[in-house]
């Protein structure tokens, strides 16, 4: 790669006047680079010879790096670079300028659209760096820099041209792959700075994962409305004014403006045709389809809600929370369509031992994708019409939390059962890879040997990669039964449990690692002649299970008819989500195999 100034905003005199090129970040439109763009030969479209990289404008000047294609072209232009060629130009059109009053003319806006190797540049302030260090020489016995290289020398130096070239168009290859997260100061520091594929990928996930946006160029197109979604969308919206609203249109609608602005906001962004009201995740999800009715008149379904002789309070029902995003899984919000998630299949091998003179091995990397598609998750409730009408609680919190509870316990649940037919996810149960533990033909009793074998297989896999997201995910019995069950038969090494209370998190502690209980977790399984009396379990590390959450919010959906007779209303929610896994070998799963014998 050679740096190379690429334009500046020095004038350049044609018929009678001057022409100023702003250099500014806002004057420079470099859509057309964010994957670079082509290096030609005098501007000739039929002699590309490279790529021009890490494009970007610093005010004065715009600068960026070359790359020569390992071809006759490529090399003889590289050629020429090595021998001291610095003069470049580039192609542009202007789409906005300024005249002065001495009539030269200002590009307030332009669109860079190539950059090529010239004899005589019109900008003779610009070109490539003349700081350039010759690596190779293109005879077979030179000098670089006044000391003779060998043919070996040279042949290593072409191998590292072709590796970084390599490495170019890959980072760029996935950029283009994720552009609605990967911003052109994301490409240029990884260019710039040598990140590995293998360390952009990861920087990639990361981004995908967080809210983080390169404040020089602001935040991707695509994703424009879901940076806003947490903070500015979310604020001030109120489920229950949007849902009375469709209830009582003559009633509500004048004083649901901000809800109504919003979810029309949403479904112009959001890629999934919606039939009713958009919910943005931040609002949706502010706090920790089942089917509930709930009334005004009995206090076990709505009734303590409305304020009558009991004091005024909200009773949760007891439901299973989302282990899985407890322990760890990343969440991606926001995704504006299906996405390919990089992992990596075959580890590198290992680099080998050389001659002071000698080619390195090659080494490969076998990578595929993990798919995330929409998948529609649906629960409502039914609230009667007089509970919204008279409740001086907020309904919104009894409303939002039962319906966000349904929908991450049916989460929890795919992220383990799912088995990838009928629309569904597929989970850890029936995903390839996974690692195992053989208990028994028919199922065996969880012993301290097996808990032990288990943060092997995913050890042995070199599986854990954050420790901090590394854990358990069990049920209500099988936590009961390792915290009866001692490590030994006749030494006293303690229960396989410990009795250390949970944190503020609510997880539990086994061998060092996080414990969380869900009663999603099955205890009903068959293995052999055992009967439906074993549960499943699994460890690993989950940061390495993604869930993908589309579409612009939470699709709400009112009806107020279906049961207008009884006096209700049907509130329906729709979340579209997905759930992958990215190291198959970071988990380890015992389900059928650990049974209760009417003993867990």
């Amino acid at each position: 790669m050679v740096d190379a100034s690429l334009a500046s905003d020095d004038p350049y005199q044609r018929d009678g006047y001057s022409e100023i090129l702003v250099c500014s970040p806002q004057a420079v439109n470099l859509a057309r680079a964010r994957d670079g763009l082509p290096l030609l030969m005098h501007h000739d479209r039929t002699q590309i010879v490279g790529r021009a990289h890490g494009i970007r404008a610093d005010g004065h000047r715009v600068r960026g790096q070359l790359m020569f294609f390992d071809t006759t072209g490529g090399c003889e232009a590289a050629a020429m670079v090595r021998s001291g060629h610095r003069e470049l130009s580039v192609g542009y059109t202007i789409d906005k300028a300024d005249r002065t009053q001495n009539g030269d003319l200002v590009a307030t806006r332009w669109t860079l659209l190539e950059v090529s190797i010239v004899a005589i540049p019109a900008d003779a302030g610009i070109g490539i760096a003349r700081s350039f260090t010759v690596n190779q020489d293109d005879t077979n016995a030179g000098q670089t820099n006044g000391q003779t290289t060998t043919r070996s020398q040279r042949r290593q130096g072409i191998q590292d041209d072709r590796a970084e070239g390599e490495r170019v168009r890959s980072i760029t290859a996935i950029a283009r792959s994720y552009s609605q997260w990967v911003t052109p100061g994301i490409i240029d520091q990884a260019v710039r700075e040598g990140h590995t594929v293998d360390e952009f990928n990861s920087q990639v996930m990361g981004l995908m994962r967080s809210d983080a946006v390169d404040t020089n160029y602001g935040p991707p197109p695509a994703l424009i409305s879901q940076r806003g979604d947490p903070q500015d969308l979310a604020a001030g919206f109120s489920l229950s004014r949007a849902i009375m609203a469709q209830v009582d249109p003559a009633a509500y609608l004048r004083t649901s403006g901000r809800e109504k602005e919003v979810s029309q906001e949403l479904s112009r962004n959001s890629p999934l045709q919606s039939d009713g009201l958009l919910v943005p995740f931040g609002a949706f999800f502010s706090r920790h389809g089942a089917q509930r009715d709930m009334t005004a008149g009995a206090s076990g379904s709505g009734g303590a809600f409305v304020q009558t002789s009991v004091l005024q309070q909200l009773i949760d029902v007891i439901r299973a929370r989302s282990a899985v995003i407890g322990l760890g899984a990343h969440v991606l919000p926001g995704l504006t369509g299906p996405v390919n998630l990089p992992r990596k299949t075959v580890a590198t091998s290992a680099g080998s031992w050389l001659a002071e003179v000698g080619d390195a091995a090659e080494t490969n990397v076998g990578t595929d994708a993990v798919a995330l598609s929409p998948k529609r998750i649906g629960a409502f409730v039914e609230p009667s019409r007089q509970l919204m009408i008279t409740s001086s609680v907020p309904i919104e919190t009894m409303i939002r939390n039962d319906l966000q509870m349904s929908l991450l316990a049916e989460l929890d649940r795919v992220a383990l059962l799912g088995t990838g037919s009928s629309n569904q996810p597929r989970g850890l149960k029936f995903a390839g890879g996974i690692g195992a533990v053989i208990g028994g033909v028919n199922g065996a009793l969880l012993s301290w040997e097996h808990v032990l074998g288990l943060e092997a297989v995913v050890d042995n896999q070199n599986g854990v990669f954050e420790p901090q997201t590394t854990g358990y995910l069990i049920n209500s019995g099988t936590r009961s039964y390792l915290k009866r069950t001692p490590r030994h038969a006749t030494l006293s090494l303690g229960m396989i449990m410990g009795d250390a209370p949970n944190d503020v998190n609510g997880f539990g502690v086994l061998n060092g690692y996080r414990v969380a209980t869900s009663s999603k977790v099955p205890n009903d399984l068959p293995k052999g002649s055992s009967g439906n009396v074993c549960s499943l379990l699994a460890f690993g590390d989950w940061s390495q299970m993604v869930i993908g959450l589309f579409g612009g919010g939470v699709e709400i959906i009112v009806d107020p008819y279906t049961l207008a007779k009884s006096g209700q209303i049907r509130i329906t929610a729709n979340l579209f989500g997905d759930v992958g896994v990215r190291v198959p070998g970071s988990f380890v799963t015992k389900g059928e195999e650990f049974c209760r014998a009417h003993r867990i």
